[in-house]
């Protein structure tokens, strides 16, 4: 993979690094800040606590739930970030005794998703905070570059070097929709850039891009 050498692309790198991966206020099941039963709150606690984290996953395991698989598993650099309420904990653990576990294969590709959706997340938390609330404009090809060494790192059996990079930006489609958008210059590889920043903003940022040709972007805007 091509070496990061400039001090732009390190700065890149550590920001990738500090980026937090799963909001420590929002519920790993129904994925919300507050939920209320009987009119009081269900207060959010550490969900994979030893105590708790081997009924989840076997639990996870036989509905073949990659996301929670993904969170969930030892080497998982964001599993003791994860909380959930209670009752949520509960209602997912119930009744699974009945459920046949999966074959190996359903395994080996649940796996695989898990893989990639800690890796996506991790790209994702990286554009919100740097695209799209820092008015960074990012090139997708670098952007894949991180998901494959996030996957590399942590997943080195999953790391697909040949991974394209239009299916990482088909999934940022989908999760992002209009708060981000891709355009593509007579060079290089297209420009990620956010829908909510002024487009004067996001000028003055492309024009201290080192290295850059600015004419085909002040034309877009």
């Amino acid at each position: 993979m091509k070496q990061m050498t400039t001090v732009q692309e390190k700065r890149r790198t550590s920001d990738f690094h500090g980026t937090a991966l799963l909001p420590n206020d929002q519920c790993l099941f129904c994925q919300r800040k507050n939920k209320y039963v009987k009119r009081k709150q269900d207060v959010l606690v550490e969900c994979v606590a030893e105590t708790a984290k081997n009924s989840i996953m076997n639990a996870a395991e036989k509905k073949n739930d990659s996301r929670v698989l993904g969170i969930t598993e030892t080497s998982c650099p964001i599993a003791r970030e994860a909380h959930c309420n209670d009752s949520c904990r509960r209602d997912y653990t119930r009744n699974i005794s009945h459920i046949a576990l999966p074959s190996s294969s359903d395994i080996t590709q649940s796996k695989l998703k898990a893989s990639h959706s800690q890796a996506f997340q991790y790209v994702c938390n990286f554009v919100q905070k740097r695209i799209i609330d820092g008015a960074v404009i990012e090139r997708i090809t670098m952007l894949k570059e991180n998901y494959l060494t996030y996957l590399q790192s942590r997943h080195p059996q999953e790391y697909n070097p040949k991974y394209k990079t239009y299916k990482l930006k088909q999934k940022l489609q989908k999760h992002f929709g209009e708060k981000i958008q891709f355009w593509q210059p007579s060079y290089r590889s297209e420009l990620v850039y956010s829908n909510e920043v002024p487009k004067d903003v996001l000028l003055k940022r492309h024009l201290k891009m080192p290295h850059q040709r600015n004419e085909g972007f002040k034309r877009l805007l």
